[in-house]
């Protein structure tokens, strides 16, 4: 965040710089799991864009904006992001929104689209989001088992990455799978992910892993 804070600080002067910077900004809020302060930088982003002639920036932060309005609960969210749809991260992000308003296998579909995309022949940041999303649509349909795996697989990607946020995020929503799913180490796992953060206990991810291990 600090260093976001310094590119915004320092693009003021540079329209398209700024309207970048407001951009990556708004990304950054997304992948925290903030909608409040995803919706509110990405109409920053649209005015900027839209006011230089940016359509490029001006679509991401539309496309960002309709997760924002999606995870708040509008229904209205996903058309946002239903315009050309050919990158896995938007992708991911149609998923989840189209998951949270319409019944799982819509989301499900697109998911699956979107880590297909990806395949195996790169490293791509957001591929244990994708299947940790995979596991959210598959646990709210009731099929806990299977989520179980998708929340294994994003962690196993994560920790190989070693992107430490995406793996704790995914053992959080293992952790809240109903027991008979569970896997007995889940908790322990958590335990250990959470000591390893030094900072950001104030973030999403953060609260809800101290919250299932009922620290204050």
């Amino acid at each position: 965040m600090a260093h976001a804070d310094a590119a915004l600080a320092l693009a003021r002067e540079h329209p398209y710089s700024l309207a970048t910077a407001e951009v990556q900004l708004t990304y950054l809020h997304q992948y925290r799991g903030e909608p409040d302060q995803t919706l509110r930088r990405a109409r920053q982003a649209a005015a900027t864009a839209t006011a230089h002639g940016f359509p490029i920036r001006a679509a991401q932060a539309a496309i960002l904006g309709g997760w924002a309005r999606a995870a708040a609960g509008d229904g209205h969210g996903p058309a946002e992001l239903r315009a050309e749809l050919d990158h896995p991260y938007y992708l991911g992000l149609l998923g989840d929104a189209v998951g949270r308003t319409t019944p799982a296998e819509a989301g499900l579909a697109v998911l699956e689209e979107a880590i297909e995309l990806v395949g195996t022949a790169r490293p791509f940041y957001y591929l244990p989001e994708l299947h940790r999303l995979r596991g959210d649509l598959l646990a709210r349909d009731g099929r806990a088992a299977v989520a179980a795996e998708a929340y294994r697989r994003a962690m196993e990607i994560a920790a190989g990455h070693g992107t430490r946020s995406a793996e704790l995020r995914a053992v959080v929503a293992l952790c809240r799978l109903p027991d008979r799913a569970r896997p007995p180490q889940a908790q322990a796992e958590l335990r250990r992910l959470y000591g390893q953060f030094e900072e950001g206990f104030a973030t999403p991810d953060l609260v809800a892993a101290r919250a299932l291990l009922g620290r204050s």
